[in-house]
């Protein structure tokens, strides 16, 4: 932490560890949900490496970090338009259709926060079809989010556009990551099944053994 002695930065990662990680990677990508209501409404700066430092404590469960109205950290990161946020967020297993208590997602948080870059960044990680995003193109439209509605006729037409080429290189950045989740995932799943599989085979035997 720059311009702080390494005993105060010490005393500010001990401050931290007593908060829980949601808290702390809420703070990190820009909103302090403990703070008063008036104070949430002004973003705090983003911060890359306290993200860095709480996603390995998250792992799995990123999406159990959201604010009062249930927005995840990927949701507010696409609102404010913090592309670096984003990716790390989906890199580390962040749900990309993940609803708030509004069921707004984070491509139409995107939308209200009339970030052309955030959106380009979802449509391509999401894979999206070229009509899938009709709900998040009406809410662009209904906040007069232009570049956005841009971004997304350049997306139906396959036309060429600067942010969605942008947000493709991001995403073969990402890809070993991505790949590294879903083996993880994968892993975790057949762990679940073969546990299922023996538990349901112990059942069978004990009843075989009471007849």
């Amino acid at each position: 932490m720059a311009g702080l002695p390494p005993t105060a930065e010490v005393d500010v990662v001990e401050e931290e560890d007593h908060e829980p990680p949601e808290v702390q990677l809420l703070r990190a990508v820009g909103v302090d949900i403990m703070a008063p209501a008036a104070k949430q409404r002004t973003p705090l700066p983003l911060d890359l490496n306290a993200m860095r430092r709480v996603l390995p404590r998250l792992r799995g469960r990123v999406d159990s970090a959201r604010d009062r109205q249930g927005t995840t950290a990927l949701g507010i990161a696409a609102y404010l338009g913090r592309t670096e946020a984003m990716q790390l967020l989906l890199e580390n297993g962040a749900n990309i259709d993940a609803e708030n208590v509004d069921g707004t997602s984070p491509l139409s948080m995107a939308c209200f926060g009339k970030s052309a870059a955030a959106a380009a960044v979802l449509l391509v990680y999401g894979g999206y079809d070229a009509e899938d995003p009709h709900e998040a193109l009406a809410d662009a439209h209904a906040v007069g989010a232009t570049e956005v509605v841009a971004l997304f006729e350049a997306w139906e037409d396959g036309s060429r556009n600067e942010l969605l080429a942008r947000a493709q290189a991001m995403h073969e950045a990402s890809m070993p990551a991505l790949e590294a989740l879903a083996e993880e995932r994968r892993r975790l799943e057949a762990a679940k099944n073969a546990a299922h599989a023996a538990a349901s085979s112990s059942s069978s035997g004990s009843l075989e053994s009471s007849i």
